[in-house]
Formats: structure tokens, sequence, C-alpha cells
């Protein structure tokens, strides 16, 4: 499988003049000129005909760039079962699961003791055929299961619902919420994880943040009336949930309805006090000392006593290693003068990339010996392996809290369809799971690799630059203001014309707007990414015409490869304008309406949609 490694030429374009900045778009791949001519246009009209067959020739392009180039994918590429919404990035994950599930299938003589405990775990989890629910009984009446790194106090695992001689005596409220997520991986109302400091990226901190509900429900779940339907449907699962756990733990009891009310009513409570909490508050490095000033009503050092261990609480007693997430953090960028180009230059020739997966995963001995303190075991059942997974994870990365930062440590998973920038770590992370078909291939012309994987690369690369929040760190990762005052003035009214122009697209039948400002990272970024792509791919481009099509239509009708999609519900198309990206058709449509070379390459009207008198400049 060839480690892909990407980028060629940035530009960041300024004001008054353009502004280019390296950007390597490089790939490790056999050279494309000295494979035989017929076998590389095979693969060339292969990608062609993907891409007609998802056109809607009966919508000009200059109108509605996204219905023309996506226009017929849903029927192309229907949801598989069981998926009510499917996009092009959807697709590239399940070949990737595909992949996955073969290999999990597969069997190797010389695999690794690591690969095999995945199999063991992978096998355990689709095996339907046994039920063993002796590990639950173990955990709860002894508070241990084999292979966790320490015993858990009985009174830990008193469930009210399910007890009614339930007595709040014993462990602190705190010190329970340290070790169910320090032995058994559980989130409650804090989700400490441990990441490289804003101010100092060479150290790590343990960051606390509170802004998550429980299974994934968004705030508005909860407050909306109009989200009866979803409340009722939760409550039902609360309900179950605990009836199944009475079950499997040979509990004779029933279940009080009014408790499980008072749960659900606690939650709403939580998802209130969530949505107090404003854009403009901050975030802090404090120690532990300080933070119990703050907010003294809550035993903070039973809390991190049991999460953490006694070394590293002496250690947050004196250094400033907690990193407390009131809120989001709300930073201005604005644009760039020649004293904020030369720190742009620093900080980009300072971008780690981190593509495909660490190299760990190549060397049998190096990754037995990352996973050593793992015990999977074939005769323990699912749950079971499950929770020593969750534990591992969870003491995996709290062990960074002692030591120093790696700008090079591949975080997230690499089969993720995904792709990510850290600001902490001034990294882009391109998994092996986004770099597939029709993403990446041996033969794949220009048009198709810079317009969608090319784009994609970009506007990871531009949230260093562009996001509100990116834009503050600097080339080491530190929070650190490089823009001089002068640049962020001028690049203020830039945000503001992306804020204005996306705050303009309405949907009609739901009379529902786009959110500027929510949307203005991702829009940003998008925007910069695309101009950035365009510039690098002309450095390449032979000005070739494909049968209808020139390549710089090609390139252009590539980019949404990720963004094509099936229809969504009403509900869906709702929601989807709450989220931080704009909904897929303004997306597109929003992005290359600022671009002129779009125009140009379709020989858009003046008057036409797509040819937008007003673009807004990055």
């Amino acid at each position: 499988m060839n480690k892909v490694l990407i980028i060629k030429i940035v530009a960041l374009t300024v004001v008054l003049a353009a502004l280019a900045v390296l950007c390597y778009f490089l790939f490790e791949k056999d050279d494309f000129n000295k494979k035989k001519d017929e076998e590389v246009d095979k693969f060339e009209e292969n990608l062609y005909e993907d891409v007609i067959n998802r056109l809607n020739v009966t919508v000009d392009p200059c109108e509605d760039f996204y219905e023309y180039a996506c226009g017929n994918w849903e029927n192309q590429n229907p949801p598989p079962d069981g998926n009510s919404y499917w996009t092009g990035e959807s697709k590239i994950a399940q070949q990737i699961s595909d992949k996955i599930l073969t290999a999990m299938l597969a069997v190797d003589v010389d695999e690794s003791n690591s690969l095999k405990m995945a199999k063991t775990f992978f096998r355990t989890c689709i095996d339907n055929s046994t039920k063993d629910t002796n590990w639950l009984i173990s955990l709860f009446n002894d508070g241990y299961l084999d292979g966790l790194h320490k015993k858990l106090p009985l009174d830990v695992l008193q469930f009210p619902l399910l007890s009614s001689e339930f007595k709040e005596v014993g462990s602190s409220v705190a010190a329970r919420m340290g070790m169910f997520k320090s032995v058994l991986g559980v989130d409650t109302l804090l989700f400490p994880y441990v990441l490289e400091s804003s101010l100092n990226s060479t150290r790590n901190v343990l960051w606390l943040s509170g802004d998550m509900l429980f299974l994934g429900m968004n705030i508005d779940n909860f407050l909306n009336e109009d989200k009866g339907r979803i409340q009722q449907a939760y409550k039902a699962l609360q309900k179950e949930v605990v009836e199944l756990l009475a079950k499997d733990l040979k509990y004779d009891v029933k279940i009080d309805q009014q408790q499980l009310n008072s749960l659900f009513e606690f939650e709403k409570e939580l998802a209130l006090i969530k949505s107090t909490v404003h854009d403009e508050d901050t975030e802090d490095e404090l120690t532990l000392q300080e933070i119990i000033k703050q907010s003294p009503g809550f035993p903070w050092g039973d809390y991190l006593k049991e999460l953490l261990g006694q070394p590293a609480v002496k250690l947050l007693k004196s250094e400033k290693r907690i990193l407390f997430i009131a809120g989001k953090f709300v930073n201005k960028n604005d644009w760039m003068d020649n004293i904020t180009k030369a720190r742009a230059l620093e900080k980009l020739q300072l971008v780690e990339d981190l593509i495909g997966y660490p190299d760990i995963v190549l060397n049998n001995t190096e990754i037995d010996e990352y996973y050593k303190d793992l015990k999977i075991s074939s005769t323990s059942p699912f749950g079971h392996q499950n929770f020593l997974l969750k534990s591992w994870g969870l003491r995996q990365n709290l062990e960074l809290l002692l030591k120093d930062t790696s700008r090079r440590y591949f975080r997230g998973s690499p089969v993720r369809t995904n792709a990510w920038y850290m600001a902490e770590t001034n990294s882009i992370t391109i998994p092996i799971g986004e770099l597939d078909y029709p993403a990446v291939g041996t033969h794949h012309p220009n048009w198709a690799l810079y317009g969608g994987l090319g784009a994609l690369i970009g506007h990871e690369l531009s949230h260093g630059f562009f996001d509100p929040n990116g834009a503050e760190y600097d080339g080491n990762g530190n929070l650190h203001n490089w823009w001089s005052s002068e640049s962020k003035q001028e690049f203020k009214k830039k945000q503001q014309c992306l804020i204005s122009q996306f705050n303009d697209y309405h949907d009609k039948q739901l009379n529902v707007s786009v959110d500027g400002k929510r949307t203005l990272s991702e829009n940003a970024a998008d925007l910069a990414g695309l101009k950035v792509t365009y510039q690098a791919y002309k450095s390449v481009n032979k000005n070739r015409k494909i049968k209808n099509f020139t390549d710089e239509q090609l390139f252009f009708l590539s980019y949404p490869l990720y963004f094509c999609a099936s229809e969504m519900s009403e509900s869906e198309r709702r929601s989807d304008f709450k989220q931080s990206y704009s909904p897929l058709k303004y997306r597109v449509n929003g992005i290359v309406r600022n671009v002129p070379e779009f125009s140009k390459a379709f020989q858009c009207s003046e008057t036409s949609y797509m040819n937008v008198k007003d673009r807004c400049v990055l």
C-alpha cells in the first residue's frame, strides 16, 4: 500500500498581491510517464466516466454547480441498507471498512500478537451465538475484571435505579467520576484528555471539557419543544437499558419511573447550563490550586487523584498542566502585510505532515510493545473485552501527561475517513482511511488528484492560517500572536465578506438560512484551500481536452468528490443548518462562486448566478 505524501504549492492570496507559499503535493508512486499509455488512459477514462455519470446535464453549471456536478450521484450510488444518508466520503469509508473486514477474517501465521488480539476482539464482537453476563455480575459484585489495572470499591458501582437500599456513602461523587473514567474509560460530567499545551507545545496538559452531553445528544434535543418525539425515544432507551442491566445482573426489582424522569430532568438541566456558555468565554491554563480557587464547590483533589494517580496530582500542584475549557475560544484573524507574510512562511515551513499511518504499524516488535498492557483473551466475552480496551486506551492517553510531547505523534485512527489540522502541533493528518479510490490511485491524472484530495489537503492546511482558532497559533503550536495589528484589521473585512455572503444563502422551503459566523472557519478553509490547490494544479496543468471537457473543467468537477450526497429528510436538512459546516449545496456553490477561474472554465456569463460580481477574496 503506497504511503502518500502530499502538498506542492500553496498560494496565500493577499489584498493587492499574491503571496506564493511553498506547499508540497507529492505522491510516492511509480512515475506516471513510465506506465504504458493504454493502462494510464484506461484509468483516466474510468475516472472520467465516474465524474460524467454523476452529472445532471439538465442543469446549467453556471446557475447551480452543485446540482450539475452531483445531481445524478444518488442514482449511481444509492445508500446501502441501514443508511438513510450517503455521501462520497461515506462511500470511501465503506470501502475502507470492507477492506478491514477482509483483513480481520484472514489468517496469517506471521501476524503480531497485537493483530491477533484485534482479530479476537472483532470475532467476539460479531459472535451472536453465545451470551455470557458473568463478567458483568463479577464487575458489579466484586468491583473487578481480570485485566483492569485496579479494583473498584464496591460502593462505586451502586446504581440507585436498581436498588431501593441505595445510600450515598463511601467515595465522593468526584472520586467516583475519576474512577469511572480511570478504570472503565467511562465519561460522566467531565471529559478529560491529555493534549499539548496551547502556551508551550513541548509539554502536555490535562484538558477538562464539559461541552458534551450523553450519547452524543445535542442541546437542541433537550430544550426544543419540537423535539418531543426524540425526547420520548431517549427516555424509552434509558428505561430499556436499566431493565436489561437488571436482567443481566439477576436483580428482581421494579424500575421506578419517577427516578427515570428525574434522571432525564437532570440531563435537561445540564443541557440548559451548556446552552449558556458563550463564544467569548476563554480557556485558561491553571494549576490545581488555581482551579480549586475558581470552583471551590467541587472536590478536584478527589477527582484528579482517582483519575491520574498521586504522582501526576503532585505535578499538577506546582505546574500549569490543567487546561480548563469554559467555552469556545473565538479569536480574530485579519490580513497579511509583509511582516505577517514572513511569519506565515515561517509557520508553513514548520507544518508537520502525518500521512497514512504511524510507522510503528509496520514493526511487529514495536507494536506488540505498545500494546503489552492490553490483555484480550478469546475466552473473555465481548463486554469484558470492551471495558479492557477502553480502560487501556485511557491509560495510554493519561500517561502522556508525564511525558514531553512529540509533534510526530499520530493522533486519531489511521483508518478514519477524515482529515484534520491540529493547531497545537501545527500538523495536518491524512489517514489511510481517506486515501482510497476515487480520491487516489496509481495513475490518477492531475485534474482528479488536485481537484479532489488536493483541495481537501489545501482545506486542512488553510485552517492554520484562516481558521479563527488555528491562526492564533504559531509554527511551533504555541498560542502566540504572529499577526501585525494592521493585518488583523484588514483581514477582518475579508472575514465579514464571507459571513455576510453565507448569511444570504436561504432555503425557502425550510425558511432557514446558513449561519455565516458559525460556519466561517470551514468556509474560509474551503475557499483558501481551493484557491491554493488551483494554483498548485496550474503549475502542472497541460491544458488538454478530454472528450467533451477541458481538464480545468474536470478539476472543478472533481472538487465535490466528498460532497456529492443522497437526499436528506426534512429533519436532517434542518439539523444540517446548525452544524459548523455549511449544508453541502451551499458549501460547494458558495465556494466556487468566489473563484473567478471557475466561471472562466465554464464560460459563465456575467449575469449567471455562479459568476458573482462581489467575490470574497482570501
